[in-house]
């Protein structure tokens, strides 16, 4: 199993299981934990850093090619998740704050990740987004905190 993620294997040894692989993303190449679904067909198992349209429980079409990456070949399936983004302080990240936003995404059924320490991501399902942002809002959670693509997207090109 790998590290990161205790459910997932560093190869795929059965159909179930999910497993670390090297997804070709445009110019680039990333690892991450990917579940067979089907034939060619995978369900993301976290999000990508440089393509956050591929998202924990994204279903896509994967091509294997020869030097064993796998090519994206399509999106078939959007997540049944709202995600959310910020690039957290280290402060915040070791605050009580931080604390209970983990445990309110846990009890509207989400689940979250954090990449490099300062990056979180949380998921949401779809149908219970609503109470989760008027929980956040009532709480004041995070208010003060950026969206992490927001602050790459305007480093990279500019706020507008």
């Amino acid at each position: 199993m790998c590290l990161n993620y205790p459910n997932c294997y560093s190869s795929q040894s059965r159909m179930d299981e999910a497993f670390l692989a090297k997804i070709k993303i445009e110019q680039t190449t990333e690892e991450l934990c990917i579940k067979q679904l089907s034939g060619e067909l995978y369900r993301m198992e976290e999000t990508s850093v440089f393509n956050p349209d591929l998202g924990l429980g994204v279903v896509v079409k994967l091509r294997l090619c020869e030097n064993n990456e796998y090519e994206v070949v399509e999106v078939v399936e959007q997540s049944s998740f709202v995600s959310y983004d910020w690039m957290l302080s280290s402060s915040f990240v070791h605050s009580d704050e931080f604390e209970l936003l983990k445990k309110k995404i846990g009890e509207y059924g989400g689940t979250w990740e954090q990449i490099m320490s300062g990056v979180f991501i949380a998921h949401i399902p779809k149908e219970k987004n609503k109470g989760f942002l008027k929980d956040m809002a009532e709480n004041k959670i995070l208010i003060k905190e950026k969206s992490w693509w927001g602050r790459i997207k305007s480093s990279l090109f500019g706020s507008k």
